[in-house]
């Protein structure tokens, strides 16, 4: 009998394991891929968000800013690297120039420091913007990590401190009796006092195994190019431009191991198992790219890929007990800026659900 099952172990659940191995608690994670972090945690843009944009209120914002605030901690115990480039949001009219003062208004109330950066001082920390650039917001606290290593990181700490971790395990079926689950995988049931879905793409289907609910996922694929060691500099900071209804936009960053990452689309997919790319979307990718920084040097790509964001119908973070059992935890929907907020969320589901 284990006192938490954690279903996922991507990011979030990594980051909830962790939490739950400082108690004297039993506590199970399954995983269905051969390795943890193998699907959304490991294809995505590797950025540590400042939470300036998000909509006050939500989630999403709330999370953001404190996970955040965490990592500098974080990857010092977890030894992984992390580097605060800070990020420009990048306007190139004087429509979008106007935009800023909604963003400022958001960054504000979130709580997130970022000033307005003008032409000038803008084409001295990027060279190489855009000469329609008209200037940026600017916004230090944002980073760069590399994601697999956290993710292993994160579970190697969980299970030294007594995580039992199941690989190659999907979930087929959960029943509950007298307040016990029994969660059954391709290859064991396990019993468990609580169930904590983190199944990233599959959070819906778990958690329609115990009851209905009110909201559906939408799988949203997001494509990228990754330059070569081209030159140090060419970018310095991540770049975005103005921020829209898909997400955040295509971006141009630097990596944390000195490589370029491009992108990302953001288009809605019926198949969330569906990684391929292709050259149309690609090619709509770099065109906004080049919109932001002309001359990249597509010629040193060395590869494209695709990640699939788990977004929902609520448009914000679920993180909740199923209203039929309170021991059953999900915590789903975890789109941009899940990334950065993981470590917030697992403080979050524990203070806010177990705790109470």
């Amino acid at each position: 009998m284990y006192d938490f099952i954690i279903i996922g172990a991507g990011v979030v659940g990594a980051f909830i394991a962790r939490k739950l191995s400082r108690y004297e608690t039993n506590v199970l994670l399954i995983e269905k891929e051969n390795d943890v972090g193998n699907v959304t945690s490991n294809a995505n843009s590797a950025i540590i968000h400042s939470g300036y944009d998000p909509v006050p209120g939500t989630l999403k914002a709330k999370l953001n800013v404190l996970g955040n605030k965490m990592y500098d901690q974080v990857c010092s115990d977890l030894d992984v690297k992390m580097e605060k480039i800070g990020s420009l949001t990048v306007a190139t009219s004087e429509e979008q120039m106007k935009m800023f003062d909604e963003l400022l208004i958001r960054s504000n109330v979130n709580g997130v420091d970022v000033r307005l950066v003008n032409q000038d001082e803008l084409r001295k920390m990027e060279p190489n913007i855009s000469p329609n650039a008209l200037g940026a917001l600017f916004a230090p606290s944002a980073g760069i990590i590399d994601p697999f290593n956290l993710v292993i990181h994160c579970v190697e700490n969980a299970v030294d401190n007594g995580v039992n971790l199941k690989l190659n395990e999907e979930v087929s079926s959960i029943e509950e009796k007298d307040g016990v689950f029994f969660v059954k995988t391709n290859k064991n049931t396990y019993q468990g006092k609580i169930v904590i879905n983190a199944a990233g793409l599959g959070s819906e289907k778990v958690a329609r195994m115990i009851e209905d609910v009110d909201w559906n996922l939408v799988p949203r694929k997001g494509e990228y190019f990754v330059l070569d060691h081209y030159k140090k500099g060419f970018v310095n900071h991540t770049i975005f431009p103005l921020p829209s209804a898909k997400g955040k936009g295509v971006l141009v960053s630097p990596t944390s191991s000195g490589d370029y990452i491009v992108g990302p689309s953001s288009e809605p997919v019926e198949d969330a198992s569906d990684f391929s790319t292709d050259l149309f979307t690609l090619n709509n990718v770099k065109a906004q790219a080049l919109d932001l920084v002309p001359n990249i040097p597509f010629v040193h790509q060395i590869r494209v890929f695709s990640g699939i964001r788990p977004t929902t119908t609520r448009h914000d973070f679920i993180i909740e007990s199923s209203d039929k059992y309170k021991n059953f935890i999900n915590v789903a929907g975890i789109e941009s800026p899940g990334f950065v907020s993981s470590p917030a969320i697992a403080e979050y589901v524990f203070d806010n659900i177990i705790s109470k």
